[in-house]
């Protein structure tokens, strides 16, 4: 019996020397890769080694200078989404140094106490659309909508698209049922 003491007291110094060296250079291992990783690059990695990368426009640069975004048309066609009829047509440009939209179009009579006309101006690269307002009506029953930016300094060229949308009132902000569309220089 007391050989077997002795063997598993001889056994267990031995693996607890062991498991020591081993933790010990997984220790060292673990500092140097971290210092590795950790020091200064000594070559720069920023070298441009062609300018033509740097001048090569980008997808959405490139359509508007192509032209794919017209962006210098004054009047949009607008036509109904059910009918593909013309229903009128809507002006833009500059008015005292500010982005202006001007529109008359006959549109089907809704109830307006329930609901309305939204104007929605839409850039389709990169996608965005923005709420104007509401359409009123004047004394011969068109639908009419006069909107000019509060920033002088905002450009809406790109915004080439218009759709119309009948909101609820008291409803979501989001647009709701398109009614027409038309585009700039279409």
């Amino acid at each position: 019996m007391s050989l077997l003491t002795k063997k598993k007291q001889g056994t267990g110094i031995s693996t607890k020397v062991g498991t020591g060296l081993v933790v010990l250079v997984l220790f060292f291992v673990f500092a140097f890769s971290v210092y590795w990783f950790r020091k200064p690059n000594t070559e720069p990695n920023d070298r441009i080694e062609s300018i033509a990368n740097i001048m090569t426009p980008d997808p959405i640069n490139q359509a508007l200078l192509s032209g794919a975004i017209d962006t210098t048309s004054e009047n949009a066609v607008i036509r109904s989404l059910s009918s593909q009829e013309t229903v009128g047509t809507i002006k833009r440009g500059k008015k005292d140094d500010a982005y202006y939209l001007e529109a008359k179009l006959i549109l089907p009579e809704i109830d307006r106490v329930l609901s309305y006309y939204n104007v929605w101006l839409v850039r389709p690269i990169p996608y965005d659309f923005i709420s104007l307002g509401e359409m009123t009506t004047d004394e011969e029953g068109s639908f009419i909508f006069t909107w000019q930016a509060a920033d002088k300094m905002e450009d809406y060229s790109t915004y080439s698209q218009i759709v119309i949308t009948k909101q609820q009132y008291g409803g979501t902000k989001d647009p709701e049922t398109k009614i027409a569309s038309g585009e700039f220089g279409m």
